[in-house]
């Protein structure tokens, strides 16, 4: 990856063809900070730049994209450990609203802080620190390694979160959305409990994202199975359904 820096008319080219371009406001215009990616008032910034938010950006990218990696895998395995049992049919026991709407707002708030907001070294300690700014470019975070790690990791919680409710419901009358409802939330709380560990420094900000999904996922739980009680609980229901509709698109034809 290469890295131009210029302040003036003739350094644009360079700035475009480069990787990451910098331009540098001065007494030659700004022509070079508008082809650039980054602009600063003064050479002398370049240095926190570097060092500071080129080693934050890389940290908070690589521990995102694990980390969504990581909650993604989680979730896709507790669906295919389900399909032991429902004969490879591609049922699903999961609520189809919640699988709608689990990224959008119930774990929406916590990777965004993650990749925006959280640090595992201070200013100050980058700057005394220097060879720090290598791990980014020998990319130590994110490596083959850490996401087979994350992979495995991932497995192995899906099987907690499925086989233990699992057996603990064994031969008993729970229904099927009954047990991915319990399935659902452990995944919800784990992965929030997960994120929770990989923030190397806490804020308002991070309280508030993990409290907002806590409180969103059960509110929106509670107030959706209260709307619905009295309504489409079982198959027969269902079932009788699927023949009003018939019913009456008969009645209407």
């Amino acid at each position: 990856m290469t890295l131009a820096i210029g302040d003036g008319a003739n350094d644009v080219s360079m700035i475009q063809t480069a990787d990451v371009g910098i331009g540098v406001s001065g007494q030659e215009g700004t022509q070079a900070v508008m082809a650039s990616d980054f602009a600063l008032p003064r050479f002398l910034y370049l240095e926190r730049l570097l060092l500071v938010y080129g080693n934050w950006s890389y940290y908070r990218l690589a521990r995102t994209v694990l980390y969504f990696f990581y909650k993604n895998a989680s979730s896709v395995f507790v669906i295919f450990w389900y399909q032991l049992y429902c004969g490879w049919s591609g049922a699903v026991m999961i609520d189809q609203l919640y699988l709608m709407i689990v990224n959008a707002i119930f774990t929406a708030f916590p990777p965004m802080i993650l990749g925006v907001y959280d640090r595992d070294c201070s200013a100050g300690l980058l700057l005394k620190k220097p060879h720090l700014y290598g791990r980014g470019r020998k990319s130590q975070v994110y490596t083959e390694y850490s996401f087979w790690v994350n992979m495995f990791d991932a497995g192995y919680q899906s099987i907690v979160i499925f086989f233990v409710p699992f057996c603990f419901y064994f031969d008993t009358d729970i229904g099927i959305y009954e047990f991915g409802t319990i399935v659902f939330s452990a995944t919800i709380l784990e992965h929030l409990v997960h994120v929770a560990i990989e923030f190397r420094s806490w804020s308002i900000l991070h309280l508030l994202a993990i409290s907002f999904s806590i409180v969103s996922y059960f509110s929106f739980a509670y107030i959706y199975n209260y709307l619905t009680l009295g309504g489409i609980q079982t198959y027969a229901d269902v079932r009788r359904l699927n023949h009003r509709d018939i019913i009456s698109a008969v009645a209407n034809g």
